[in-house]
């Protein structure tokens, strides 16, 4: 029970926003989950409860484990925001589908060349 409230507090949103700290070690952990396939695990935890599963419903620990896979899709679209806004601030200003406030790089002026001229034989 105690690692089912654990990765229900870690992953699933609520925390402090404001703490920059608790911010990037939610988007490690996010990362880690998505990338290392946690809700698979999740789903194969969920399957093999064994003798104990009675207890396991009870106590609340297949509540827990259910929340997290539950929200596994909106992780993983968490994530590729994160991503996105990362790329976004590596790149400069480019824009990516999906990104808040971004603005277009300045377009080159000036006229443009002719077309280059095809030699016959």
């Amino acid at each position: 029970l105690a690692a089912a409230t654990d990765l229900n507090e870690i992953l699933l949103p609520g925390g402090d926003c404001d703490d920059e700290d608790a911010v990037e070690a939610r988007e490690d952990a996010l990362r880690a989950f998505v990338l290392g396939k946690g809700a698979d695990t999740l789903w194969r935890r969920q399957n093999a409860m064994g003798a104990n599963w009675k207890v396991e419903c009870g106590n609340g620990t297949m509540s827990q484990l259910g929340r997290v896979a539950k929200a596994a899709p909106q992780l993983e679209q968490e994530l590729l925001a994160i991503n996105r806004l990362a790329d976004t601030k590596e790149r400069g200003d480019a824009c990516k589908d999906g990104v808040p406030n971004c603005k277009e790089a300045p377009k080159a002026s000036g006229p443009l060349k002719p077309p280059q001229a095809v030699g016959r034989r």
